[in-house]
């Protein structure tokens, strides 16, 4: 193992670059969207392991950490915990299973959510990089913040300086006032302790051009209300990614264009009344965190099933503008988009009507009729609200699935059962 912790992201951008390599020699018809996506995984890999070697400040922590307001710092910054799945993901990792068989002999219960446990064993293994600082927060659950509190105790991080965010429980605007106090005082611990200065000219300029991003956003997905989706299960995540979760696009003009380009695509596809799915039966929508092995998945629902779905909980989050006027309004903005707003912040804090509103939206919006609700084993306060979905459902005739799976542990529930309860269901 690498003493800078870069041996699985080497790895991992091999992977990228290969599929890459594979889709440019044998193009699919997705290739045209699955191209930039992969593009901008190496580009942010090959970002950290340049910035690691060169021994220059960059900042770890999760999605939803000020990804906006770090990009105005001109800082880089790695996703701990999700990044590390991105090869799994796409199909283009090994590993996972033997990663899984050696979270087993961690001090963790097993009943912990397993992104937890791979990211502490992946830090622990020495397979994550030691980033300048840590940026954590209380949500959108507890694995955030015990992964913070797990690796305070390893000698060879305790000396990382870190900060946890604290997201309010409601959306008032008291706890809006207290999510911007908490952003600025973000932008203070990054400075101390890098070196890097805000500059609120860049943040306004950023902040524009993720407005243009997230109205983008809103268009591709009334696209895909239409009958039927002009695009399958996996594409619509791809906005998600390029808004908030990549280092080297967040709030670049490069995301908009490619948002741009999606739209069009849509658009196109929907004036030919052309669908992902060419006999498309079957509307789903899937509320929940999607799994390393969606992919897979996602593409056995089209083609057995002749099923599609078109909307997720990822995919699926009603995003405000920032007025970018003041530099109140931008932090005050920003704390809503990234406490309120953010997919799962969203739905797994404060009250249960922030999900269940959003539910009975893409019900009739979508005009879905059959919805799968995978249950993940480690978001046990959305378990708690299976009654709650079900009778929403009953409300619009839309048949409930729980599965019941691990979204990072195939070992949980295989591939084959959730095929065969489906295929039942």
């Amino acid at each position: 193992m690498g003493t800078l912790g870069l041996d699985r992201m080497l790895h991992d951008l091999e992977g990228f670059q290969g599929l890459i390599q594979e889709l440019e020699e044998n193009p699919t018809p997705a290739a045209p969207l699955m191209l930039p996506l992969l593009n901008t995984a190496t580009a942010d890999y090959e970002k950290i392991i340049h910035t690691v070697e060169q021994g220059e400040p960059w900042i770890g922590g999760w999605y939803a950490t000020g990804p906006e307001i770090i990009a105005a710092m001109g800082l880089p910054w790695y996703a701990i915990g999700t990044s590390l799945l991105a090869g799994p993901s796409l199909g283009l990792a090994e590993y996972l299973i033997d990663d899984l068989e050696e979270c087993d002999r961690l001090a963790i219960p097993t009943d912990s959510c397993t992104l937890l446990r791979l990211a502490v064993y992946a830090t622990v293994a020495g397979m994550v990089p030691r980033p300048t600082a840590m940026i954590g927060a209380t949500g959108p659950c507890d694995s955030f913040a015990l992964y913070h509190e797990a690796i305070g105790s390893l000698p060879e991080w305790r000396d990382i300086p870190m900060l946890t965010l604290d997201a309010a429980y409601w959306n008032d605007e008291r706890s809006l006032e207290y999510g911007a106090s908490q952003l600025r005082e973000m932008v203070s611990f990054v400075e101390e302790h890098t070196g890097k200065k805000l500059d609120m000219d860049r943040l306004r300029e950023i902040v524009e051009e993720t407005n243009k991003q997230y109205a983008l956003w809103a268009e591709y997905n009334e696209l895909r209300r239409a009958v039927p989706c002009p695009h399958g299960s996996f594409v619509g995540f791809s906005a998600f990614v390029v808004t908030q979760a990549s280092s080297t696009l967040v709030g670049t003009p490069m995301a908009t264009a490619f948002l741009e380009a999606l739209v069009a695509d849509a658009e196109q596809r929907v004036r030919e009344g052309t669908g992902a799915v060419e006999n498309e039966k079957i509307r789903l929508l899937w509320f929940e965190v999607r799994p390393v092995w969606f992919l897979e998945l996602t593409q056995w629902l089209e083609q057995e099933c002749d099923a599609n779905i078109v909307m997720d909980m990822y995919s699926f989050c009603p995003y405000s503008q920032v007025d970018t006027s003041t530099e109140e309004s931008l932090f005050r903005g920003l704390a809503n988009r990234y406490f309120v707003e953010m997919p799962m912040v969203r739905q797994a804090r404060g009250l249960a009507h922030n999900f269940i509103d959003d539910i009975r939206r893409c019900l009739q919006d979508y005009k879905i009729n059959c919805f799968f609700y995978p249950g993940h084993m480690g978001h046990k306060e959305a378990s708690a609200s299976l009654g709650i979905m079900r009778k929403v459902c009953q409300e619009y005739g839309v048949p409930f699935l729980d599965i019941g799976m691990d979204a990072w542990d195939p070992r949980y529930t295989t591939m084959d059962s959730m095929k065969e309860q489906m295929l039942q269901f």
